[in-house]
């Protein structure tokens, strides 16, 4: 999961409460299903997705089939509001926004996501290592 250097602002400007709520939601349903929790958006920011989180929207872009969200941009939706999140983002913008990211992350954009290595695949299913017992 990575944050756009615009959104981590956006999210210290939001305040305590609002920025936690978020963070929360995100962790737990993006990192799970990022797709799935997700709605996709149209018209001219197809190709990015939104998560409901109360009152707010966080506007993201999966890479590389679920292997890293980058979240771009997150705002209020109220309807007929100047302030609305889509009303203040152009699919230009995100797209702007993911390329400086993904430069900074050196992501390639054509390349196919890298597959986990076997140790990395057991790691992610076993779940916590128990403690050895010292004898």
């Amino acid at each position: 999961m990575e944050f756009a250097d615009e959104t981590k602002k956006e999210l210290r400007d939001l305040g305590h409460a609002a920025a936690v709520e978020i963070l929360s939601a995100v962790e737990k349903k993006l990192t799970i299903d990022s797709e799935g929790y997700g709605d996709p958006l149209r018209k001219d920011l197809q190709g990015y997705f939104k998560l409901p989180v109360g009152q707010w929207r966080v506007v993201y872009h999966v890479h590389n089939d679920l292997v890293r969200v980058l979240v771009l941009a997150l705002g209020k939706r109220a309807e007929g509001d100047r302030e609305n999140i889509y009303s203040q983002i152009t699919g230009e913008d995100l797209d702007t926004r993911r390329q400086r990211l993904e430069e900074k992350l050196e992501i390639d954009r054509d390349a196919p996501a890298p597959a986990p290595s076997e140790p990395e695949r057991l790691k992610r299913r076993s779940g916590p290592r128990k403690k050895k017992k010292r004898s």
